[in-house]
């Protein structure tokens, strides 16, 4: 349980801390037009935590009935709601924080591959322009 605890604080942590790498970013983006590769990747990462928590609220959790904000409460008030209601409140909360946390790093990382990827091949288009290649003649 407390190995879970620890997940969860640092899921917590990642999630804020990516926050405020994103507006550090974007900031120092727009005020030097700097390379925008950290503000585009942070980014990724929280649209593909909102779009990973968004899923499994509205997907997996069909026949959890009560809005966030109460399964919010719920989970840190056990004598307004009752313990099952706040235990599995609070059960859901850890599903949901993980798979947000997963689904932004799978974004993040997929951007950061595809930054990667696609620099690689300008370079490769732009050392070849550079060398030249060979005419090629049609003659028979």
């Amino acid at each position: 349980m407390a190995l879970i605890q620890i997940l969860l604080v640092g899921c917590g942590i990642l999630l804020g801390a990516v926050g405020i790498a994103f507006l550090s970013f974007l900031i120092s983006y727009v005020a030097h037009r700097a390379h925008g590769g950290g503000a585009l990747i942070a980014g990724c990462f929280l649209a593909g935590a909102l779009a990973g928590g968004i899923a499994v609220w509205r997907l997996a959790l069909t026949d959890w009935t009560l809005p966030l904000r109460i399964t919010i409460e719920a989970a840190v008030n056990a004598e307004r709601y009752g313990r099952p209601v706040e235990h599995a409140a609070e059960q859901i909360l850890t599903v949901l924080i993980f798979a947000a946390t997963l689904c932004g790093g799978a974004c993040a990382g997929t951007a950061a591959m595809a930054g990667r990827m696609s620099r690689k091949f300008a370079l490769t288009a732009a050392v070849g322009k550079r060398r030249g290649t060979p005419p090629t003649s049609s003659s028979s």
